[in-house]
């Protein structure tokens, strides 16, 4: 009988989502993503991202969301949405491990499931207390988020409205006279198709809903995600962003001659018969109350501010490409702005926000990539040298397609670089008292070099 011997020689590196914080001290500025089955932890260094810690996941992760209890010491906690519908609370723990804080299941044995892969299943509200669950059409969960960062056991609320696209909580300070959570809810009606917002206000105390303080009828009908803002609601839609207030609806379009204004206040417009690009939004993230990052799905990232002075003004400026990007996390505390794109399709990347535009006009630039050959479309073995076997893959797909050559072998981490002319030749060196080598001798002409690689290289010269 024949036997196959399988084991994984490449770790998971498709990017599904990310989210930034103070994960594993106070202070510290990390970034968290789900790859495939892998959980891993990263601490943004000044040379890009480097790994803290790793965690296999048994169960499709659907969601993933850092956010801070008010007990919490100044330290971010780890919210993890699964397939099976059940969720949990994670700590970051001592010897770089995991701690379970809370965890629920919020299944049903009743009613029609929404489609995890087209909707969303959570919110979570700006002030870091309540979350919102849909797992089942007409039906949301509100589970309580306590000082200790436990989770209350949830209770359900009806919903008129199924299916429904995407939901959110709209921030509290939008409605001065409404001190109870409010949600929008974006849905399509069943007499016209037509994609409508609506509101609900969440009574906590009666655990019931009554109907929120506006809507919005006739929407873009490509319009499939909306998203909090300070002063209102973002809907995303192909062509149009529109932001809703319960006084006014102001709408931008996203186009390659997005309407801007010039230096001297006066709208410009580019020629409206180049040729349209797909601007559906991918992906989004938020810099602070009146910036936003857009990514659509050929991966040009815009920059969307909102202002007010009469009124309302959204301004929408392309920043640049990066990859196709399946999530963006904005890295707070980091200067200069940086941003981390994960993609499912291409390489993943650290970007770096410039104060002016390069010589490519853009406004980014990729400090660091992480390579991603997945997924694989197709693939087929040849022979390398010396007998060798090697992949030929067709990795990605769109316009970060690409044709890469995989072989297994032993891998190289840069740890540390120094610019050195003119070396002679290399020794290394340990102390009588440790098992490691810890200095290198660098033989130059006329002079010998000490490097100690313990801690920050610094070279003694003997």
């Amino acid at each position: 009988m024949a036997y196959n011997y399988v084991s994984t020689v490449h770790k998971p590196t498709v990017v599904k989502l990310s989210t930034s914080g103070s994960f594993v001290t106070a202070g510290a500025k990390n970034v968290v993503t789900v790859q495939g089955s892998k959980l891993t932890v990263y601490e943004i260094q000044e040379e890009g991202l480097e790994v803290v810690g790793e965690q296999c996941v048994w169960d499709n992760v659907l969601e993933a969301k850092l956010f801070r209890p008010k007990s919490g010491g100044g330290v971010d906690y780890l919210f993890l949405l699964f397939e099976s519908e059940e969720c949990a609370v994670l700590q970051w723990g001592s010897g770089c491990a995991l701690r379970t804080v809370s965890k629920l299941y919020l299944g049903e044995e009743f009613g029609c499931p929404v489609d995890f892969e087209n909707h969303s299943q959570v919110a979570l509200n700006r002030e870091q207390t309540l979350f919102a669950f849909h797992f089942i059409q007409g039906q949301l969960k509100i589970v309580k988020i306590n000082p200790d960062g436990t989770l209350s056991a949830p209770f359900k609320l009806r919903l008129e409205e199924s299916p429904i696209y995407d939901f959110c909580f709209v921030n509290e300070d939008v409605f001065s006279k409404c001190k109870s959570p409010t949600i929008a809810i974006l849905y399509p009606a069943q007499q016209d198709k037509m994609v409508h917002l609506k509101t609900y206000t969440i009574s906590l105390e009666k655990r019931n809903i009554s109907d929120g303080a506006f809507s919005q009828k006739n929407l873009e009908n490509a319009a499939r995600r909306i998203a909090p803002a300070v002063s209102g609601v973002f809907v995303f839609g192909d062509q149009l962003i529109s932001h809703l207030t319960p006084s006014e609806v102001r709408t931008i379009q996203i186009s390659d001659f997005t309407t801007t204004e010039d230096v001297s206040g006066k709208v410009k417009h580019e020629d409206p018969s180049a040729v349209q690009e797909d601007t559906s939004i991918s992906a989004w993230c938020e810099v602070d109350e009146k910036r936003f990052l857009l990514s659509n799905s050929i991966g040009k990232l815009y920059g969307l501010t909102i202002t007010k002075k009469d009124k309302y003004e959204l301004k929408l400026e392309a920043l640049g490409h990066t990859s196709v990007p399946s999530t963006l996390s904005w890295c707070h505390g980091v200067e200069p702005g940086t941003l981390y794109v994960g993609s499912k399709c291409a390489n993943s990347m650290l970007i770096e926000m410039l104060s002016a535009p390069n010589s490519d006009d853009q406004w980014i630039s990729i400090k660091e990539t992480y390579p991603n050959p997945g997924p694989i479309m197709d693939f087929v073995v040849t022979e390398a040298a010396a007998g060798s076997s090697q992949l030929v893959t067709c990795s990605g797909w769109g316009k970060d397609g690409s044709l890469r050559v995989i072989r297994k072998g032993i891998g190289f981490t840069e740890v540390a670089a120094m610019d050195l002319a003119g070396v002679q030749g290399l020794w290394s060196l340990k102390q009588s008292d440790s098992a490691y080598n810890q200095f290198i001798v660098l033989s130059f002409v006329g002079v010998t070099k000490l490097l100690e690689l313990q801690g920050p290289c610094t070279a003694l010269t003997l």
